[in-house]
């Protein structure tokens, strides 16, 4: 398979059409920043936080980027609804209703689509770096970094604390689903890819190897080099699931924002 010679870029006008969509949520999640072009050496707080204002907008503007690269290739058509995965071993996992082209926009969309997922809890991230310096409260970047400027924000505003602790957050099911996708993507196998139906586990107590001849079992656990496979439907996630959730977790960022913006500008 050429992964390139489907691979197109949108033109002009298409990027404005996909953007105009989600216009509105996109545009509540932008920051803005103050008009000062110098700094004295006395301003190093708001120089400092400054900068990382376009360090945020310009990860709303990646985010931006990767929802119209997924969006394009989704609207290329990719007829994935009906995926097969044969539980038969030896048998090839296949899309019955793709042509040679739909095998390079589905590359392509999910090579975006982890892009996107990555840019989005990149600025979830950022949130939290902001609150760090916009409250003073001196938190150097560690493991559990979100955790720790969460507890000590508390302390000053309990109310944008709440608003941004994950458990809240997790609260909208867009959010919930998108964080699972990232999850996954970044970690596990990834549910953009047909799942094998053949999985490998460790013997139990419930698993015996039977004698054909005599009847007797011996517990498989007991006797050495015995692996157990179970077999199972295959998991996939289409590309119509993802599109959804990119869309909603769009809204839900774009809300959250504007909820929180007055405490961030």
């Amino acid at each position: 398979m050429d992964i390139y010679k489907y691979a197109t870029y949108p033109t002009t006008e298409e990027v404005d059409s996909i953007y105009c969509q989600k216009e509105l949520a996109f545009k509540n999640m932008e920051l803005q920043i103050g008009g000062k072009k110098t700094y004295s050496i006395l301003q190093g707080k708001e120089m400092e936080y400054d900068f990382w204002l376009i360090e945020y907008n310009n990860r709303i503007l990646d985010l931006t980027n990767a929802y119209v690269l997924t969006s394009f290739y989704y609207n290329k058509g990719i007829p994935d609804e009906r995926w097969m995965s044969s539980p038969r071993p030896g048998f090839n996992v296949n899309f019955p209703d793709y042509k040679e082209e739909h095998h390079s926009y589905a590359y392509w969309f999910n090579f975006y689509l982890e892009s996107y997922y990555t840019k989005f809890f990149g600025i979830i991230d950022t949130l939290y770096h902001l609150v760090n310096l916009k409250y003073e409260l001196f938190i150097e970047p560690m493991p559990r970094f979100n955790a720790i400027v969460l507890n000590k924000l508390s302390e000053k505003d309990e109310e944008l604390a709440s608003k941004l602790l994950k458990g809240n957050l997790k609260k909208d099911s867009a959010f919930e689903t998108a964080d699972e996708y990232r999850n996954d993507l970044t970690h596990n196998y990834r549910p953009h890819q047909i799942s094998s139906p053949m999985k490998r586990r460790k013997a139990s107590n419930e698993d015996y190897i039977y004698d054909m001849k005599t009847g007797a079992r011996t517990l498989a656990s007991e006797v050495r080099g015995v692996e157990i496979y179970d077999f199972s439907s295959s998991s996939y996630t289409t590309t119509k699931e993802f599109m959804k959730n990119i869309n909603d977790s769009i809204d839900f960022l774009g809300k959250l924002i504007l909820e929180i913006k007055d405490k961030l500008e």
